[in-house]
């Protein structure tokens, strides 16, 4: 009997079918493949997919942002909260004097021949400073307060009490701060011969009409919130400085009143003397024949001619009654209903249940409507 062999032979001839030759082939692939563990780590460090991360947050989102940075400085201790706001007061003092000293020391007959370079200079350099290290320090100011206590409150995150606290307390210590810069830059003497611009724009401050500087005050602090809000949108430190830059060159340059940054140029105007804040005591206690006996520190009284005093031709009570009180009115306006109130309305929960009763509203109208016998009304012109 023949046997077929093929049956039995293999595939291939070389391949030889041996339990030795299959295990050395096991262990062969095993030294070519990678460890669980190993690809898990490696899938850890991969880059991650960044085709869905934005590099704002939307309207939202920052509002959000808003609601939960007013909460949080309403938690904050007293002490560190007046600290903040000392700080926000030297950051205002410091961007003023910066521009100041760029854009003011061009000479008067400069500016009024070439208003548009002086404006662009003036606001281009120095002022966004302020509110660039109030960001990144992690200041408070009393305008951005005027948005993040109302929308705070609104959300129910902070108590009425709690959203006046921080109006309160911020705008007390501002005023701390900005004072502070005053006696420093004095100190200093970095103004004399150099103060022409600072003493005319302290006077025209004080000259404008009530209702004038409270509108200015209102579109100041619209800007101002507005650059916060753009601050608070980017996600990174260049997008940031650009965010505050534009609306602060913007309302710099159009020359609105900031209430927080006329405690500082106003007063800075007033003690351009000879001798600064010293030389009026100097001049009151040290020579009061000049001066008469009628005539109180000129920190606080209009300055005398025969006593040679340089400042601006303003009374720290006028300059309370004429700019600060309406430009703080003002700029409370401003931020609190101009930005505050509007977008908590277009993304609050207070604006979210106000639509949708609306909705609720007009729905109710359109079925009365059409429950009239003859179905809904035609339009107008339209013939039967």
């Amino acid at each position: 009997m023949q046997v077929d062999l093929t049956a039995v032979q293999p595939e291939h001839p070389h391949e030889v079918a041996s339990p030795r030759a299959a295990f050395l082939k096991q262990q062969a692939e095993a030294s070519h493949a990678v460890p669980a563990s190993v690809a898990a780590a490696a899938t850890a460090r991969a880059p991650p997919d960044l085709t869905h991360v934005s590099a704002v947050l939307t309207p939202a989102q920052v509002y959000q942002s808003a609601v939960d940075a007013g909460y949080s400085k309403s938690r904050m201790p007293l002490p560190k909260l007046f600290l903040m706001g000392i700080a926000s007061g030297t950051f205002i003092g410091l961007g003023f004097t910066t521009c100041a000293l760029v854009g003011g020391t061009l000479s008067p007959e400069f500016r009024k021949a070439q208003p548009g370079a002086f404006v662009a200079l003036y606001s281009a350099i120095g002022f966004p400073l302020g509110l660039i290290l109030i960001v990144f320090c992690g200041g408070d100011l009393f305008t951005g307060n005027c948005f993040y206590s109302l929308v705070a409150w609104l959300e129910g995150r902070i108590s009425f009490l709690g959203a006046l606290r921080l109006l309160f307390v911020s705008w007390w210590s501002n005023l701390v701060g900005c004072l502070l810069m005053v006696g420093l830059f004095d100190g200093a003497r970095v103004w004399p011969g150099r103060d022409h611009y600072l003493t005319h724009l302290a006077e025209a401050k004080c000259s404008l009409g009530w209702g004038t500087v409270v509108v200015r005050g209102i579109i100041a602090n619209m800007l101002v919130c507005l650059a916060v809000w753009l601050a608070n949108a980017a996600r990174d430190a260049s997008g940031k400085i650009l965010g505050i830059y534009m609306p602060i060159m913007s309302f710099t340059a159009i020359g609105l009143e900031h209430c927080i940054a006329n405690m500082f140029i106003v007063p800075m105007g007033i003690i351009q003397v000879t001798g600064g804040v010293w030389g009026c005591v100097e001049h009151r206690w040290l020579h009061p024949d000049v001066q008469g006996s009628s005539a109180p520190l000129c920190l606080y009284m209009r300055r005398s001619a025969a006593a040679s005093l340089q400042g601006a031709d303003v009374i720290v009570g006028r300059w309370i009654s004429a700019n600060l009180i309406p430009a703080t009115i003002g700029n409370w306006i401003g931020g609190t209903f101009m930005v505050g109130l509007l977008n908590a309305g277009i993304y609050g929960t207070v604006g979210a249940k106000a639509w949708a009763s609306w909705e609720r509203g007009a729905a109710a109208v359109e079925d009365k409507l059409s429950s009239c016998p003859g179905g809904r009304r035609t339009s107008v012109g339209h013939v039967h």
